[in-house]
């Protein structure tokens, strides 16, 4: 098998990619994960997942792999490719947020917004996606104070989405504080923290003396 696995990857080399069944490809990604051939990882997944886009989560599974494994730019590239080879791909919510986990992990943190705004818009619902999504408003563009607001109303959408989940209701109540404090805001601040006092949870200590 490692033989098969080897001339493969000298053929595709030499001449470009040999005709595989679908089977082979699959097995050649499988081989390259094992080995932690990041030349070829990325490579052998997007000819196989070109051949069967249903298997577009193989490509996820391999990019987080990849990036893992130091190549976050190959992890990205792997995932741009094919949203740009698979019209299907961008409406994948999945897909989406993880080329925004990959920009944002590579420094691109404009794109990270796009991204992480179009998997917004498929309907995502996880509260650390819209915790993410709020910091990258705080770090992101040039109009400070428009960059804040983005961020609260975003913080904002946790506590109306996960009104029983207190853990990230508090995360968010405390960074809007946090941010009213540092634009000096200091009612809109209070505010804030009080809405952590009433949760009565591990944090109200701090709060309460944030309102001090």
């Amino acid at each position: 098998m490692f033989q098969f696995y080897h001339r493969a990857d000298f053929e595709f080399g030499r001449k470009g990619l040999p005709v595989f069944a679908d089977i082979e490809l699959c097995r050649l990604v499988e081989l390259a994960a094992a080995l932690g051939d990041l030349d070829a990882l990325p490579k052998w997944t997007f000819e196989y997942i070109k051949r069967r886009p249903s298997q577009l989560q193989t490509a996820l599974q391999v990019a987080r792999q990849v990036a893992s494994q130091g190549d976050r730019e190959a992890a990205r590239s792997l995932l741009l490719r094919l949203e740009a080879e698979l019209p299907g791909a961008k409406d994948e919510i999945e897909f989406v947020t993880a080329l925004g986990q990959l920009a944002e992990l590579c420094g691109d943190d404009a794109d990270a917004v796009q991204w992480y705004q179009r998997s917004a818009q498929l309907g995502n619902r996880d509260a650390s996606f819209w915790l993410n999504l709020a910091g990258l408003f705080v770090r992101n563009g040039n109009d400070a104070a428009g960059q804040s607001q983005q961020a609260i109303d975003e913080y904002l959408k946790i506590p109306y989405l996960y009104p029983d989940d207190q853990s990230w209701v508090v995360k968010a109540y405390l960074r809007i504080g946090r941010m009213f404090e540092d634009d000096e805001k200091w009612e809109e601040a209070k505010n804030a923290y009080e809405k952590v006092v009433e949760l009565d949870t591990d944090e109200m200590k701090f709060a309460k003396e944030r309102i001090d």
